[in-house]
């Protein structure tokens, strides 16, 4: 699951800022500053999550359902008639959702490890996911650059990482507190 949200909102966002300048015609800064969105809406997510506010199941299986939201939301800016604060909406929540599953991880991780096993199964979710967020952005890039940077191109990636971000909430719902 750690993999499926970091791979899915970080395939999403390594393209948005090319889509922006490329597409909609924003300097590279106001591009970064959607992903400042993103960043920003991630550390308060991990805040709240570190409050015990809210419930881990709910965490789990909401969190991947409002990555795929975000990524909608950020593929729909991909057309002229829809306002680029559309992105912003959408970054927003993809950070939202991957800094409530991110640390809810890592916790559950290590209070579910037997003694003495906890690095090893930290180790095996840190490889897992970097090992899933190379392959999809992988995928995504090698869209781009087989097919050109072109809004069909551009929705064919978001909608492939919002499935992927969507089948996570299926993931995160075989969760029991």
């Amino acid at each position: 699951l750690r993999g499926v949200v970091a791979g899915t909102a970080l395939g999403a966002e390594v393209f948005l800022p090319l889509m922006l300048t490329g597409e909609r015609g924003l300097s590279p800064a106001a591009a970064g500053m959607v992903l400042t969105a993103g960043a920003l809406a991630w550390a308060l997510a991990s805040w709240v999550v570190g409050r015990g506010w809210i419930g881990r199941a709910l965490i789990l299986r909401a969190g991947p359902a409002m990555i795929a939201l975000g990524i909608v939301l950020m593929a729909l800016t991909v057309f002229s008639q829809v306002p680029v604060a559309l992105a912003v909406v959408g970054e927003t929540i993809v950070g939202l959702g991957i800094g409530s599953v991110y640390p809810t991880l890592s916790v559950l991780v290590l209070e579910l490890s037997k003694p003495g096993e906890e690095g090893e199964n930290s180790a095996s979710m840190g490889i897992g996911e970097s090992v899933f967020t190379v392959v999809l952005v992988a995928v995504v890039g090698a869209i781009v650059a087989a097919f050109g940077a072109t809004e069909p191109v551009y929705l064919a990636c978001f909608a492939l990482t919002a499935l992927v971000a969507a089948s996570g909430a299926l993931v995160g719902g075989r969760f029991r507190n």
